[in-house]
C-alpha cells in the first residue's frame, strides 16, 4: 500500500470520536480564524483580491467581511487570502506550514453549499490538520530548504483531506483528489514580504475545494505523486519515500493536534518576530521606559530566523510584517503592536521612523535543521538606556506558542481587536461570539456565515 493509499483509507475510515481536546483545539483556531480573515478582509490586498475575482460566478459561499457570495473555490480563495493578510494567523512549527486560514476558509466554503454542521467542520478540520502535520514532519524542512514555500504545498493537501472528509468521498475518489492538487500546488519563499504570500494561502484553499470537487465527479490520477519516482518526496523535497510511508503509519496515533498543538499569534507580524516583541513589550512596561531615553536596542536571535526577516526600513504593510526595527519601534513607541500598526499612515509614523536607526539584529548560527519543531534558543532582546542600564529579556517560548498557549479568553479578546479593525460593528461581534459558546450545536454552518458578512 503506498502513501496515498495509506492517507485516503485513514481519511474514509477513522471515526469523528476526536478526544475532547482536539476539539477545544479546533474550536479555538476557528475563533482565531475567523478573527483573522475578518481584519484581513479590510486590507488592500484582499480589496484588490476581490476585485479580480468578484466577476468569477455566484455561489452560496460567503465572503467574509463583504456582502458578496460566490462559488466555493473563490470564496476559498478570497477567505483564504484575508485570513494571512496581516500575517497574524495560526502555524504549525513541524511542516512550517500555516494551518487554520487554509483549511477553514476551504472547508466553511463547501460546507455552505452542504448546509454541514459546525462539528463536520470540526472534524474534517482535525483531519486536514493531520495530513499537514504527518507529512509535514517528513517533507517540510525539506521544502523549506529547497526554497518552497511549505504552505501552498502542504496546505493544499490539507484542504483536499478535510474536504474530501466533509464530502465523505470513498477512499478512491480521496487518493485521486490528493493526488490531483499535486498538480495545482507550489510558491517560493521568495514571495515571504510580498503581496503574494497571502496569495499562496488563498490557492491552497482554493485547490483543496477544486481537487475535492474534480474527484467526486469521478476523475482519477496517479497513486506516485507523493512518493513514487518523481513525485512530492523526491522531487520537490529531496527525502526518501520510505521515511513519508514509515511516519503516515502512525496517522492519528496521536493526532498532531494534539501532539504538537499550534502556534498561536497575539502579534499581527511573522512568527519569528513573536518573542522579540514580546520580550520588548516586558521591558517598555516593567520598567516604564520613556523612548526619548534610548540609546540604542540590540536584538540577538537565530540566524535562520534573521534570514527571513530582512527589511530594515519597510516600503510597504507586507514588508513592516517582517522588519523587525520597524515591528520593535512601533512596539517601543505605541507600548504595544496592533493591526493599527500596520496601515499606510503607520509607515509614516515620525516617531516610529526616529528610532529604526538605533534599532540593530545581532543573528547568533543556528540553522533550522538543528532545530526540531519548536527552538528551546531564545531570542535575546537589550535596550540600552543614557543612563547606562542595559535592561535585557530572553524569551523562548511567546504567548501563543504551544508551551505558552493562550486560553480561550485570549483569543477571544484578540477574536474582537481583529473585529476592530474589520467592516463589522460591535453588535455582530457580540452575537458572533455567542455563537462561538456553543459552536458544536450549531447545525448549519450558515447560522454563523450569516453574521459574517455585511
Amino acid at each position: 500500500m503506498n502513501s496515498l493509499e495509506l492517507v485516503s483509507k485513514w481519511i474514509t475510515s477513522i471515526p469523528d470520536h476526536h478526544s475532547l481536546e482536539a476539539y477545544d483545539i479546533a474550536e479555538k483556531a476557528f475563533i482565531d480564524a475567523i478573527g483573522c480573515i475578518l481584519s484581513g478582509s479590510n486590507s488592500d490586498v484582499s480589496r484588490k483580491t476581490r476585485s479580480a475575482i468578484q466577476d468569477c460566478g455566484i455561489g452560496k459561499s460567503t465572503i467574509m467581511g463583504t456582502d458578496l457570495k460566490l462559488a466555493s473555490s473563490w470564496a476559498a480563495f478570497a477567505n483564504g487570502v484575508s485570513g494571512n493578510a496581516f500575517d497574524y494567523n495560526d502555524c504549525d512549527l513541524i511542516s512550517l506550514s500555516h494551518i487554520s486560514v487554509v483549511l477553514f476558509p476551504a472547508l466553511i466554503a463547501v460546507a455552505e453549499e452542504m448546509s454541514s454542521s459546525a462539528k463536520e467542520i470540526l472534524d474534517s478540520y482535525i483531519i486536514g490538520v493531520e495530513i499537514i502535520m504527518k507529512v509535514g514532519e517528513v517533507i517540510g524542512s525539506g521544502l523549506f530548504n529547497q526554497g518552497w514555500h511549505p504552505t501552498p504545498i502542504l496546505g493544499a493537501l490539507g484542504a483536499t483531506a478535510a474536504c474530501c472528509r466533509l464530502m465523505k468521498l470513498p477512499p478512491e475518489q480521496t487518493a485521486s483528489a490528493l493526488s490531483l492538487v499535486t498538480s495545482m500546488i507550489g510558491g517560493y519563499n521568495s514571495q515571504i514580504g510580498a503581496m503574494a504570500k497571502p496569495i499562496h494561502v488563498g490557492l491552497a484553499a482554493k485547490n483543496g475545494v477544486i481537487a475535492s470537487k474534480l474527484a467526486a465527479t469521478g476523475i482519477s490520477a496517479s497513486m506516485e505523486t507523493l512518493d513514487g519516482k518523481w513525485s512530492l518526496c523526491t522531487l520537490s523535497a529531496n527525502v526518501n519515500p520510505a521515511n513519508l510511508r514509515d511516519v503516515l503509519l502512525k496517522l492519528g496515533n496521536p493526532l498532531g493536534i494534539v501532539q504538537h498543538g499550534l502556534t498561536m499569534k497575539f502579534y499581527p507580524c511573522c512568527v519569528y518576530l513573536q518573542n522579540t516583541i514580546e520580550g520588548i513589550l516586558k521591558l517598555c512596561r516593567n520598567y516604564q521606559i520613556d523612548r526619548t531615553g534610548i540609546i540604542k536596542v540590540v536584538v540577538k536571535i537565530p540566524s535562520y530566523k534573521a534570514e527571513y526577516l530582512p527589511y530594515i526600513v519597510p516600503e510597504t504593510i507586507s514588508e513592516a510584517m517582517y522588519s523587525t526595527p520597524y515591528c520593535i519601534a512601533a512596539a517601543i513607541s505605541k507600548n504595544e503592536l496592533t493591526l493599527f500598526d500596520f496601515t499606510p499612515e503607520a509607515l509614516k509614523d515620525k516617531e516610529v521612523l526616529s528610532l529604526i536607526p538605533i534599532i540593530s539584529m545581532l543573528p547568533y548560527p543556528l540553522k533550522l535543521s538543528e532545530v526540531e519543531g519548536h527552538s528551546e534558543h531564545p531570542d535575546i532582546v537589550e535596550i540600552h538606556l543614557k543612563d547606562g542600564r542595559v535592561l535585557t529579556e530572553k524569551i523562548i517560548y511567546s504567548k501563543g506558542s504551544t508551551q505558552s498557549p493562550g486560553t480561550r479568553n485570549d483569543i477571544i479578546a484578540k477574536f474582537h481587536a481583529c473585529i476592530a479593525y474589520s467592516p463589522l460593528n460591535s453588535k455582530k461581534s457580540s452575537e458572533i461570539e455567542t455563537k462561538f459558546c456553543d459552536l458544536q450545536s450549531i447545525k448549519d454552518i450558515s447560522e454563523l456565515t450569516a453574521l459574517l458578512s455585511i
